[in-house]
């Protein structure tokens, strides 16, 4: 019997990393209606494991799905992301789906199960080079269409392991993080209720900060250094600062619908440039009702991009660099 196991490239055993805590998931859907290619489960240091689905010709004419796992420092441009439940937070118990078919045993899902009994399935799906994913969200369609019945696989725990190897995605080197004061919990602070913006103009009418207010009488204020990596290359990262009253010209904006209860934040870094380096150039703010804000560092120095508030403004969406050139990565 040929044995078809899942695809791995980490040097830890996979059993060992899939049983410590994760916080959130990112999903990537390949269309509107129907059809998740991958599911990545990110813990609080940033460090994320990407579970896809890959085809294996078993006999002619018939195909099964293997997962494969890869650690990852980024997601996908457009990924949705959710916070998991708490329980999920903790040390995890994994257990593997195989699929018997043609001669050939094949390891083609996991089952996650935390510790109040609560489970995450990730399985091949239906549909090719997809997954079906249950215990993560259940508002989008297709999103649990496994490649067989679950009652047709076999359940059989993951192997334990004794030795751990810690990847440090910080270790890229000469990486420009956020710049940001001591006193400020940048992360938790992002994720509060907004209810208005503050944008400070420059003499070319390009955003030069935007200051985020909350309901607790202080702000965020957001703004963009320079640095200069080489003679002809410059790259910015943002700033956050803690004010306690708009500046006498700013413009006041009301916040949208959807971002006066939790947001869910995400930051773009520029991760595949400049021979290795890692830059933290902006944040995406995402409301509950899917309404986003992207505040990225400009393409004239010193000044921002943002899309969300105030789009009707001349020169207020002029990124440094374009969307498709930043990776996105939850903030955790």
């Amino acid at each position: 019997m040929k044995n078809l196991p899942f695809v791995w490239n980490g040097e830890t055993p996979l059993a060992q990393e899939l049983v410590e805590p994760f916080c959130c998931a990112s999903l990537w859907v390949t269309n509107k209606y129907c059809g998740l290619s991958s599911l990545t489960l990110w813990r609080r240091n940033g460090v994320g494991i990407r579970i896809q689905s890959q085809m294996h010709d078993v006999a002619e004419r018939l195909e099964v799905g293997v997962l494969t796992f890869k650690l990852v420092g980024a997601g996908f441009l457009g990924e949705r992301t959710v916070i998991l439940p708490k329980e999920f937070d903790a040390p995890i118990t994994v257990m593997k789906l195989l699929k018997e078919e043609a001669g050939s045993t094949l390891e083609s899902g996991v089952i996650l199960k935390a510790a109040n009994g609560s489970q995450i399935i990730v399985v091949a799906a239906a549909s090719p080079c997809n997954i079906a994913i249950q215990g993560v969200i259940d508002d989008l369609p297709c999103i649990f269409e496994p490649e067989y019945s679950l009652e047709s696989y076999k359940i059989v725990p993951m192997e334990q392991c004794i030795n751990k190897i810690v990847v440090d995605y910080n270790s890229v080197k000469k990486n420009l993080l956020f710049i940001q004061k001591s006193e400020i919990l940048l992360t938790e602070e992002l994720a509060l209720p907004l209810c208005r913006v503050s944008l400070w103009m420059d003499n070319s009418h390009r955003p030069s900060s935007i200051t985020l207010w909350g309901h607790g009488g202080s702000g965020i204020m957001i703004q963009a250094q320079p640095y200069e990596l080489t003679e002809q290359v410059i790259v910015s990262v943002l700033g956050f600062g803690r004010v306690y009253e708009p500046y006498r010209k700013e413009r006041i904006i009301e916040m949208p619908d959807g971002f006066n209860g939790p947001i869910l934040v995400k930051k773009l870094a520029l991760t595949e440039y400049y021979d290795g380096r890692y830059v933290e150039s902006g944040i995406i703010l995402e409301a509950m009702n899917g309404s986003r804000i992207i505040i990225v560092a400009g393409n004239s120095p010193h000044t921002i991009a943002v899309k969300g508030i105030a789009d009707d403004l001349p020169h207020i969406f002029e990124p440094e660099y374009p969307l498709e050139s930043y990776t996105i990565i939850p903030m955790i």
